[in-house]
């Protein structure tokens, strides 16, 4: 069952408060989830897993840096854009010279989910990010090296670019990997499914959201 009262300060948007949502387990420990949020992130799964028999989904977290002025304009959602825009050129780059160098590589596209929030007394937001690339395609972060190409460094410099840093040093600890945040998801697979919407729903919550301040505090891949 659903809440039928609408989150505080949102307009249209409802809460749910059941541990359960299609069958998968949801967090509710935190307070309120936002049943449109689970929604439009449940049809982004949906639409990947109709399109790739295995997903791989990998959680994380985008910090600003200290420098950056509560008061600055610049905390505007274009910085989550701006990294979600270098992140897919990155992704496309790398599967082109995949399939240069060999007869057979996966194609993907970059599908996402994020939520800006607030903790606590900080003075700055953060990004709270799922995405979702093709199994076959990737299936690990790769480790801590800032000279590998994979897809660890690839988020990370997607984050520095966004921010307007010229190496991805400049925005080390500002990027959180979540601890066994990488998600492997095979089509029909609903536990699997359950462990990723679980995770997911954190996001979704309705807590450490400002609503009604002017600008989205949650998005979505659409295609």
């Amino acid at each position: 069952m659903i809440d039928n009262c609408l989150v505080e300060g949102a307009h249209n948007l409802h809460r749910h408060s059941e541990p359960m949502y299609r069958e998968c387990p949801v967090m509710v420990s935190k307070g309120y989830l936002v049943k449109e949020y689970l929604d439009r992130f449940y049809r982004v799964v949906e639409r990947s897993l109709a399109d790739y028999s295995r997903v791989t989904a990998v959680r994380f977290d985008l910090n600003f840096p200290r420098c950056y002025s509560t008061l600055d304009e610049r905390y505007g959602n274009e910085f989550i854009s701006r990294f979600i825009d270098n992140l897919q050129k990155k992704v496309s780059r790398n599967r082109k010279w995949a399939s240069e160098a060999y007869d057979r590589a996966h194609q993907t596209r970059v599908r996402y989910a994020w939520a800006r929030e607030w903790g606590g007394n900080s003075l700055r937001p953060h990004y709270h990010v799922i995405i979702l690339v093709n199994g076959d395609a990737y299936r690990s972060l790769g480790r801590y090296q800032t000279d590998n190409e994979n897809m660890r460094n690839r988020i990370q410099s997607s984050w520095a670019s966004a921010l307007g840093f010229e190496d991805v040093v400049d925005v080390r600890g500002l990027v959180n990997f979540c601890e066994n945040g990488v998600f492997h998801v095979k089509r029909g697979d609903i536990g699997a499914l359950g462990d990723l919407m679980f995770a997911a729903s954190y996001m979704m919550k309705e807590a450490t959201k400002r609503f009604g301040e002017g600008g989205h505090v949650f998005g979505c891949s659409r295609l």
